[in-house]
């Protein structure tokens, strides 16, 4: 397992506070929309399983009735996903991100929405190879972990980079597991001091970087008040590390776990920014320095995509310590604190 930075920093306290999105496109498909949501009643709620059962015949066809259950968890997926998301007609998204008609990884067709809130929903029903680790907790902070875990999954999933990072874990092709667990302290309380993702506690030892992979871990607060935090002083303008970046790059560590491709070199100089030489180059893998930088399964390039979310105002981050619009790129593995005062 292997921690995001080698410098450990205070962790913040205080309740888990909601996210703050900005409202769709009102160009929307027949799905489920953020009015639907809420407290509704008895006959209310009859009314929304009764609509959800029809958009999701609408939208799977009669191979939904196989899958009831399933069908309708796709349907609430949709509707808690549809405020984070600019649904739009394919003819307006006629190329990619960076092209002539540039457009945030928020900005995606109706049918694109869909396979997204399919993902959501495998991941969540526990449908997938990407598992959520409750064991031993209580009801409450089981629920409470799977929430916030599942709010930072959503913001993975606005992104382009994220989508492939989410799917290359949660439907891997040898059915490598990555379990994500929540940090805790010697007392068993939640630690965001720092975080940690790579091969499993059980694997075979080398077996992460073999070409074949194994199964993977990561240890991390989730929620507005994880991620990891700087502390009093610190320098780098890329603290704090909300808690879906951090998720992020510890799922880059369990990917390349997971297909054996973790980086097992030493950065040394010429390789790295001077403060980062001796560190383990599976640090620059992730965070998208070096070597690494401008590959797609990067910190940095997450970051990126988050800034243009940011840049339209639609199902923008507000929360959890810095928004989309200011996020910064990561011009260091190691962070820094203030100079010792002289004598």
């Amino acid at each position: 397992m292997y921690e995001l930075a080698n410098h450990a920093v205070q962790a913040a306290g205080g309740m888990v506070a909601g996210r703050d999105y900005s409202a769709p496109s009102a160009s929307q498909p027949q799905m489920c929309s953020p009015e639907d949501a809420g407290p509704l009643g008895f006959l209310g709620g009859i009314g929304q399983t009764i609509g959800d059962l029809g958009r999701g015949l609408s939208q799977e066809g009669l191979s939904g009735l196989f899958d009831p259950s399933g069908m309708l968890d796709r349907q609430g997926a949709q509707r808690e996903l549809a405020s984070q998301f600019d649904v739009r007609d394919p003819s307006e998204l006629v190329s990619g991100p960076g092209g002539p008609a540039t457009y945030a990884g928020n900005q995606v067709s109706p049918e694109e929405f869909q396979r997204i809130a399919r993902t959501y929903s495998d991941i969540r029903m526990g449908r997938s190879d990407l598992q959520l680790g409750t064991a031993g907790m209580s009801d409450d902070e089981a629920a409470q972990f799977r929430g916030e875990t599942m709010g930072d999954i959503g913001n993975l999933l606005q992104t382009d980079s994220g989508r492939e990072l989410v799917n290359s874990l949660a439907y891997q092709p040898d059915d490598h597991v990555t379990t994500l667990n929540l940090r805790r302290d010697a007392t068993g309380a939640r630690d965001n001091s720092n975080a940690e993702g790579g091969a499993s506690p059980t694997s075979v030892p080398g077996s992460w970087a073999d070409g074949v992979g194994t199964d993977a871990a990561v240890d991390y607060v989730p929620g507005d008040q994880g991620g990891i935090v700087a502390a009093a002083g610190q320098t780098d303008a890329w603290l704090p590390l909300r808690s879906d970046v951090t998720l992020f790059h510890e799922m880059v560590h369990a990917h390349h776990a997971a297909y054996g491709t973790l980086d097992q070199t030493v950065l040394g100089p010429g390789q790295a920014h001077a403060d980062d030489v001796g560190q383990n180059g599976m640090e620059y893998q992730a965070v998208g320095l070096g070597a690494w930088a401008g590959d797609q399964l990067t910190e940095n390039t997450y970051r990126a995509e988050r800034a243009a979310i940011g840049a339209t105002n639609v199902g923008e981050r507000t929360t959890g310590g810095v928004t989309d619009d200011a996020m910064p790129q990561r011009d260091t593995y190691v962070w820094h604190n203030p100079p010792a005062a002289g004598p």
